[in-house]
């Protein structure tokens, strides 16, 4: 059999035992926040939960946004988002880097995690805080 029908009917193979393969995008997140939120001003940073979701919804067929609340130091942290998707559950984490902060008063960050490339689904979706280690003066 020569060189190029081998290949094709791999192909052909692939396509019918892996169809997710072709069908399969890259997923992206772009992650935004927005320091002592006005609009969550009501929320006492000292009080439980400490972070939450506010609101999801598809901007498109593989596009979720996801809006929530994290309380954490008033200035000078800086927040950074990830994900992780475990079948049905997409687990939303952030990081808090301290810095230099020297204040510990706490107000209400809103987080957006826009997600592209997702599977359309109903995700039960949690927001977790990961550890972050405080950057030290050398």
């Amino acid at each position: 059999m020569n060189r190029k029908l081998k290949i094709i009917l791999l192909s052909i193979l692939l396509l019918i035992f892996f169809p997710f393969a072709t069908a399969m995008s890259c997923v992206n997140l772009k992650f935004f926040t927005e320091s002592c939120a006005l609009d969550l001003d009501h929320l006492d940073p000292y009080k439980p939960p400490r972070d939450a979701i506010l609101s999801s919804r598809w901007t498109s067929q593989n596009t979720l946004n996801i809006e929530g609340y994290v309380k954490e130091v008033r200035d000078g942290a800086t927040l950074t988002g990830s994900y992780q998707i475990k079948g049905d559950e997409l687990l939303l984490r952030y990081k808090v880097d301290l810095g230099e902060v020297v204040t510990t008063s706490r107000c209400t960050h809103k987080v957006v995690y826009n997600i592209s490339g997702l599977e359309y689904k109903n995700y039960s979706i949690s927001i977790k805080r990961l550890d972050a280690k405080k950057t030290q003066n050398p």
